[in-house]
């Protein structure tokens, strides 16, 4: 009896322990995990030049860098990786020098980290970096190394032809060059931070009759590969360019044969008169020019023509973009929805937006319509930044859109597609300073 007793007090404890269990559906909540900024050493532009700016999508999570040709793409040290909400960072072990010296969380500099962390990684192909918050964001990161293999000869035709698989390049030099005597004025077949041998700048000329083979070592190796370089003649052709045209001005591009002389005329459609380019505007590196021609109209077709030495240029026309406003740029169409005033009429279409949508949970707009404008009629942007409770709002305008409201951030979808090419925007504006503690 007893026993059964206890039996029957055990059931019990069991039985309210299991009514006491409470069930945890209260959801994590949505903080996100993007990079804000990435550097790595040697890195550059698309171009080649200095630069420590990364290419960062944050609609598609990716992060795209250059480095310059002194970068082993497989030990790339990364110096700075700045992420939002303290996200931890995890990265496949397979890709670090040393795993467990990797850094599991941002760093501004490395200075911030301590002296046996280790940030070099393979970035030899695309990875992936996942910032964990209370959920998971996955992040491309890919590299690419700009290696800039220039070589300019005398009276040469067009670019050389570099193919990097094969290591063999193709000169075209005029018909009128001997190819056992060419002058030589860049030959960094080795990019900017390589070598070449034997070196055919230290020669006065150079004997390109035949193929020639050269021992080449790019800046981030230590072995050496066997180059040839082939140089032939052809005849000269007329320069034809590429003309990037904007709304008052417009920008040609082309190559030229080294040495050559090369003028710029243009003319309005339909009229007779050529238009002689200053020289001043006209820039020629090598086989390449670029000439910018200014004070043009908008919306008119215009010819031009590239003249190298006393050869004139094939004709090409161009037409110039429009003198586009800027949609709703004064500001005179709002409406609102209950607490929040948006800068666009009620039944348009947004051009602008503010990132103070989420300031209206807890407050009233702060970027509002007002009357006082600059030449007393219409509407202008009145942006006030204050203390919302605990939250400091910034007034603030953007082209784009508000996308949604996390806790309290905003998050912004940044731009508009604008196709035309204004030279210049002019903003009326004036400011109130006020301190803020």
């Amino acid at each position: 009896m007893q026993k059964r007793f206890r039996n029957i007090i055990a059931t019990l404890c069991l039985l309210t322990f299991a009514a006491c269990a409470i069930k945890n559906d209260i959801p994590y909540p949505l903080v996100d995990g993007s990079i804000q900024a990435m550097e790595v050493e040697g890195q550059c532009d698309s171009n080649g030049s200095s630069s420590n700016q990364a290419i960062i999508n944050k609609d598609k999570c990716t992060v795209t860098l250059y480095v310059d040709d002194t970068v082993d793409l497989s030990k790339v040290r990364i110096t700075r990786l700045s992420v939002t909400n303290s996200a931890k960072i995890v990265v496949d072990p397979a890709i670090c020098a040393n795993y467990e010296k990797f850094p599991t969380n941002g760093f501004e500099s490395l200075d911030d980290l301590t002296l046996n962390t280790n940030t070099c990684i393979d970035l030899s192909k695309k990875t992936t970096f996942v910032l964990r918050t209370y959920q998971d964001y996955p992040w491309e990161i890919s590299v690419e190394r700009i290696v800039k293999r220039e070589i300019v000869l005398e009276s040469q035709i067009g670019d050389a032809v570099v193919d990097d698989v094969t290591h063999k390049v193709v000169i075209f030099v005029s018909n009128n060059q001997p190819l056992n005597k060419i002058k030589v004025s860049a030959f960094s077949l080795g990019g900017q931070h390589g070598t070449v041998t034997p070196n055919p700048l230290e020669s006065e000329t150079y004997d390109f009759s035949k193929p020639v083979e050269f021992s080449v070592r790019n800046g981030w190796e230590e072995t050496e590969n066997k180059w040839t370089v082939y140089v032939y003649q052809k005849e000269e052709e007329n320069t034809v360019p590429e003309v990037f045209s904007r709304t008052k001005n417009a920008t040609l591009t082309g190559k030229v044969q080294n040495g050559k002389q090369v003028g710029v005329e243009y003319k309005k459609q339909g009229e007779n008169n050529w238009t002689e380019l200053q020289s001043s505007a006209i820039e020629v590196s090598g086989t390449s020019y670029t000439a910018t021609i200014d004070k043009l109209s908008p919306s008119t077709t215009y010819v031009c023509r590239v003249n190298v030495g006393d050869n004139k240029g094939d004709e090409q026309t161009f037409t110039t973009s429009p003198a586009t406003p800027l949609t709703d740029g004064d500001f005179d169409n709002w409406h609102k929805k209950d607490k929040l005033w948006n800068p666009w009429a009620e039944d348009g279409t947004s051009f602008w937006d503010t990132g103070n949508r989420g300031a209206v949970t807890i407050g009233d707009s702060n970027s509002v319509p007002t009357d006082d404008t600059c030449n007393g009629s219409g509407k202008a942007a009145f942006l006030e930044s204050k203390w919302l409770v605990m939250k400091f709002a910034a007034g603030n305008m953007i082209s784009g859109s508000y996308l949604k409201t996390v806790g309290t951030n905003g998050i912004l979808s940044f731009g508009r597609e604008f196709s035309a090419f204004p030279t210049k925007i002019r903003v009326n504006y004036k400011y109130t300073l006020q301190n803020f503690v």
